[in-house]
């Protein structure tokens, strides 16, 4: 993972091994006080 400040909004790469786990992974975020503003596939991981 991932996570890159750029305020006032910080972006997160990871990998997700099951695309299924998705909606759970995001109630995750939002349980923790986080808002998810948009999701995207990248083909690999910035700087490698």
């Amino acid at each position: 993972m991932l996570v890159v400040p750029v305020p006032p909004e910080t972006i997160v790469f990871g990998t997700v091994a099951d695309p299924a786990s998705i909606p759970r992974i995001l109630c995750t975020l939002e349980a923790l006080g986080m808002r998810v503003d948009s999701v995207h596939r990248v083909r690999e991981l910035p700087g490698g």
